[in-house]
C-alpha cells in the first residue's frame, strides 16, 4: 500500500499532505469501506442537465492525437499518464476532473467519442476504488458534474457494460461525498449524525476543510448526482442544506468570490448557473438564495472584464476566455452594467471614454482563502477600448511551485510602488499571506470630468516605517490618467515605482530618458511622465518583465522610477496622456 501512496501524490504535496493522505488511506483504501460506498447502480439517469459550456476544439484535437496539453504542460494521452512526476496542480485538476470531455465533445464526431470512452476506461481501471489526492472531495465533484453532464456525448450509445461500470463509480463518488461534507464545510455545525464511524478499529478521518469556490464546486457535483441517479434525494437533501453556508463563505455581499480572484469569479457562478439548470431540470424548487447569488455574481464577473472582454489580472487571476465569459453571463441571463466598486471585494473601476482602470483597494483573502493571493495591495491595470496598456504579471500555471508562486505574487511583479524591493504584505512560499497590513483607507471621488480613487495603506511601516497613498485620477474624457504615489515616514528608503506594459505595447524612452512613448497595436500613442515632489523630471528606465496572462508567458517591459524617500514626505507625480492632448 506504501508504494500506492508513494507514486499517487504530485511531487509538490508537502510532509503534512502527504502523512493525512498515508492515514486516509488506512480507512478509505480498505475493501470495508469500498462496501459501504457502493450501492444500487442505475441502469439509466432520470435527468442529465444540460451543458452549455464550450470547450476547445484544438484541445480535443491535441488528446486525440495523443497530448493532454494544458495548464502549460503537455503529457501523453496514448498511454494516458495520469499522475506524471512533474505535473503541476493546474494540469491534474483538468485532467482528474474530466474537463477535458467538453474539449473532445467541441471536436466531435466518432473519433472522439471512442477516445473519450478509452481514456475514461484507463481511468477506472486505475482510479475507480479510492485513491489518494484524485479523490479529494472537489476532484470527485468536478467528475461527477462532467460525467452527467457529458453523458449524452460519451455514454448515451456505449455498451451496457461499460455504462454500468461508469454509473457504478458515479455512486461511489456520490456516497464518498455524502460521508465527508457535512465534517470537512467550514463554519458547518455538526449534525446529529456526525458521529465518527470506524472500519476494523479505525477511524474514518474527515476530510480537510473544504474552502471558498471549491465547496459550490462539491455542492454542484452533489446537484447533479441528486436530479441524475433515481435515488438522488440524499445528495439533493444535504447539498440544498448547506448551500446557504457555502454563499456566506464563499461570495461576498457584492457578488465578489472571498478569494479575491477575478479568475474564480468564473468558477463560482459557473457552478451557481449549473446548479440552478440541474435543479429546474430535475422540477426542484430553486432555494431562494440562489437566484439573488447568480445576480450578484454576474455583476461582479461584468466588473473584474477589460475591453478586450478577458479579465484583470489580481491575486492569482489569469485573462480567462472572453468567449466562456459572454457564455456565462449569457446562461446566467442577468442584465446590467459592471459596478463602478466592488466594496467587500476591495477593488475600484474608473471608466471615461475608451479607457478603464483597475485598482486593488482591498486587504487580502482571509487565511484559507488566500493560497493563490498577491501582494497587489494599490496596483492597478489600465486598457484603452479593447487595448491593455498597463497589467499585472499575471500567474504562472505552476502557482503551486514555490518559486513561480513568489515571484508573481511578490509586489514587484504589480504595477504599482516597492520599497526596500519588499513586498506591502508577506508572500509565504509554500502559498498565502502572512503579516497583512493593519490599515487600509480608500476614498473614492466622482465628477462628470474625473473620476479618482485615493487609497492609503501601511503595509509598508513594520518593516520600512512608511504609509503609502497612492492618488488615481481618470479625467479629459478617459483621455489622460494622473498619478501621485506619497511615502511618510523613515527617510533613506529606496523606492521603485514600476508600470508593467502588455507584452503588444511598444515602448521607447523619448525626451533624453524623462519620457516613454508607448504605441498600441491600433496606432495610438500614450506618453508616460514622471515627476518629484520638487517638480524636477525623473528619470525613466525600460527593464524586462514576465507577462503571464493566458498559460504560456510572453516577454514584455516595464516602464521603472528609482528613488529615495527624504525626511517627512516624499512625492511623485506621473501621468499618462494620450499623444496630441495636453
Amino acid at each position: 500500500m506504501s508504494n500506492v501512496i508513494a507514486t499517487s501524490l504530485p511531487p509538490e504535496f508537502d510532509l503534512m499532505t502527504r502523512m493525512r493522505h498515508r492515514l486516509q488511506s488506512l480507512a478509505y483504501a480498505s475493501h470495508l469501506y469500498r462496501m459501504m460506498i457502493s450501492g444500487p447502480v442505475p441502469k439509466a439517469l432520470d435527468v442529465v442537465p444540460s451543458d452549455p459550456w464550450p470547450g476547445d476544439s484544438a484541445l480535443g484535437e491535441s488528446i486525440v492525437d495523443g497530448k493532454f496539453n494544458f495548464a502549460g504542460q503537455s503529457f501523453s494521452a496514448h498511454p494516458p499518464q495520469w499522475l506524471p512526476e512533474k505535473a503541476n496542480t493546474a494540469w491534474l485538476t483538468t485532467v482528474h476532473g474530466f474537463e477535458w470531455l467538453r474539449d473532445l465533445r467541441s471536436l466531435g464526431g466518432d473519433t472522439a467519442r471512442r477516445v473519450a470512452r478509452s481514456l475514461m476506461a484507463s481511468w477506472l481501471d486505475r482510479f475507480e476504488q479510492w485513491s489518494p489526492y484524485v479523490w479529494e472531495p472537489h476532484l470527485v465533484a468536478l467528475r461527477l458534474t462532467h460525467l452527467v453532464g457529458m453523458h449524452d456525448f460519451v455514454l448515451a450509445s456505449a455498451d451496457t457494460q461499460f455504462r454500468l461500470r461508469v454509473f457504478e463509480c458515479m455512486v461511489r463518488h456520490t456516497k464518498h461525498l455524502l460521508r465527508l461534507l457535512p465534517r470537512a464545510v467550514a463554519g458547518f455545525v455538526a449534525r446529529d449524525d456526525d458521529t465518527p464511524e470506524k472500519i476494523n478499529n479505525v477511524n474514518l478521518p474527515a476530510a480537510a476543510q473544504i474552502q471558498g469556490v471549491e465547496l459550490l464546486i462539491v455542492l454542484r457535483g452533489l446537484a447533479f448526482a441528486g436530479v441524475a441517479f433515481p435515488d438522488g434525494n440524499k445528495a439533493l437533501k444535504l447539498g440544498l442544506e448547506i448551500m446557504p453556508i457555502a454563499l456566506r463563505h464563499a461570495m461576498m455581499a457584492d457578488g465578489s468570490n472571498a478569494e479575491r480572484n477575478p479568475s474564480q469569479q468564473i468558477h463560482m457562478l459557473r457552478c451557481l448557473v449549473d446548479m440552478r439548470h440541474a435543479l429546474k431540470a430535475g422540477k426542484i424548487p430553486l432555494p431562494p438564495e440562489l437566484p439573488i447569488a447568480i445576480e450578484r455574481a454576474a455583476a461582479a464577473l461584468r466588473f473584474y472584464r477589460h475591453g478586450d472582454g478577458a479579465l484583470c489580472l489580481f491575486n492569482g487571476a489569469q485573462e480567462e476566455s472572453p468567449v466562456l465569459c459572454d457564455a456565462l453571463l449569457t446562461q446566467a441571463d442577468v442584465r446590467g452594467r459592471a459596478p463602478k466598486t466592488l466594496i467587500h471585494g476591495g477593488f475600484e473601476r474608473l471608466s471615461l471614454g475608451r479607457m478603464l482602470v483597475f485598482v486593488d483597494v482591498g486587504s487580502p483573502p482571509a487565511p484559507g482563502l488566500d493560497n493563490a493571493a498577491h501582494a497587489g495591495l494599490s496596483s492597478f491595470e489600465c486598457s484603452i477600448g479593447r487595448e491593455r496598456l498597463f497589467v499585472n504579471c499575471g500567474a504562472h500555471p505552476g502557482h503551486d511551485s514555490d518559486a513561480w508562486y513568489t515571484a508573481f505574487a511578490a509586489t514587484a511583479a504589480h504595477s504599482t510602488v516597492t520599497v526596500d524591493d519588499k513586498n506591502n504584505c508577506e508572500v509565504l512560499s509554500a502559498g498565502g499571506i502572512g503579516n497583512r497590513p493593519l490599515a487600509i483607507e480608500c476614498l473614492r471621488e466622482d465628477t462628470k470630468q474625473q473620476q479618482q480613487v485615493i487609497l492609503t495603506h501601511d503595509g509598508y511601516q513594520a518593516e520600512s516605517g512608511l504609509s503609502h497613498q497612492r492618488t488615481l485620477t481618470l479625467l479629459a474624457e478617459g483621455e489622460s490618467l494622473r498619478g501621485e504615489d506619497k511615502l511618510k515616514g523613515t527617510a533613506g528608503k529606496s523606492v521603485m515605482l514600476r508600470f508593467h506594459l502588455h507584452p503588444l505595447v511598444q515602448a521607447s524612452l523619448i525626451q533624453n530618458g524623462k519620457a516613454v512613448l508607448m504605441k498600441l497595436p491600433g496606432g495610438n500613442g500614450y506618453r508616460f511622465r514622471c515627476e518629484n515632489g520638487h517638480g524636477e523630471a525623473q528619470a525613466l528606465v525600460l527593464e524586462e518583465t514576465l507577462y503571464y496572462g493566458k498559460t504560456l508567458g510572453r516577454p514584455s517591459r516595464q516602464i521603472a522610477v528609482k528613488g529615495t524617500t527624504g525626511l517627512g514626505e516624499s512625492k511623485w507625480m506621473w501621468s499618462v496622456v494620450r499623444e496630441g492632448k495636453k
